[in-house]
């Protein structure tokens, strides 16, 4: 960065000077991560915050250890692989186990669920197409006045999806929640050909189904794990269905979600599909 040409030749205390536009902040990261000896930016969990820093300054001075630094972290959190997908809005059974602002577990980053509008608008300004489908994911769980108005980040500048990024957010969720009922159409065959108890497990399943019914559509989080299974469903969260249908319905659970993948997720989203050289970004 200090080697581009510049405009100016100011000099204090007999040093040179380059004028930056940058925040006072983002120097301040920037400069702790090129001066660094700890390795602190490479092995411990970063701010997104600081991950911001690293993407937009390492691509704007051309720092590209920086830059592919602030990738790698971003693509840990936001993959291609939905089986390493793990957020609040997957990973039910690891909720509890997570500090109540965390969105990301065992993730590089420490983002808040509002920092994935931030990554959409990364996504799309530095070319990481791969980052997409799941941030949006992400973003079509948010309340429609954060959708709409955006979030405060922590500079105090309002962060906003773009309008045609909103549409998408808005037209997925019908599409999400259709999903979720397929993932829960197990309950309509009754229960396991093996229950140990079956006019109870059929009558626990019917007041369920009557249940799901008055509920589900509020909800298009689709690729939460089984574990949603006790809390969405009363009578199987309060232990009432015999063992072998709990089993069996939660293998069936997982069986559905683990069928969704990101081809077809990026497909709820109306995205294209990345060139060879954008996924190996």
């Amino acid at each position: 960065m200090f080697a581009f040409p510049q405009p100016h030749e100011e000099q204090m205390f007999d040093c040179p000077v380059v004028p930056v536009t940058d925040s006072p902040e983002d120097m301040a990261t920037m400069l702790a991560i090129l001066f660094d000896s700890s390795s602190r930016y490479k092995n411990d969990i970063l701010q997104f915050r600081e991950v911001s820093t690293m993407l937009r300054l390492g691509s704007k001075y051309q720092v590209e250890h920086v830059r592919s630094e602030a990738i790698r972290r971003l693509k840990i959190c936001f993959p291609d692989d939905l089986s390493l997908y793990a957020t609040r809005h997957t990973r039910y059974r690891t909720i509890e186990q997570i500090h109540v602002e965390a969105y990301c577990l065992n993730a590089p980053i420490s983002l808040i669920h509002e920092d994935c509008i931030s990554v959409v608008n990364f996504a799309r300004s530095f070319d990481l197409p791969t980052l997409l489908p799941t941030a949006l994911y992400a973003c079509a769980q948010l309340p429609v006045a954060t959708l709409l108005q955006g979030y405060t980040g922590t500079d105090g500048a309002v962060y906003k999806l773009s309008e045609p990024d909103i549409l998408r957010c808005f037209r997925s969720q019908r599409l999400l929640r259709d999903l979720l009922f397929l993932n829960y159409r197990w309950i309509l065959n009754g229960p396991s050909e093996t229950c140990i108890q079956r006019s109870e497990c059929r009558y626990h399943m019917t007041a369920d189904m009557a249940h799901l019914w008055d509920t589900l559509h509020f909800h298009h989080d689709p690729l939460i794990d089984s574990g949603r299974l006790w809390a969405d469903l009363p009578n199987f969260g309060a232990g009432r269905y015999c063992r072998v249908c709990s089993a069996q319905f939660a293998r069936a659970y997982d069986s559905q979600v683990a069928g969704i993948d990101w081809v077809q997720l990026r497909s709820y989203f109306n995205l294209p599909q990345p060139t060879e050289t954008q996924e190996g970004q």
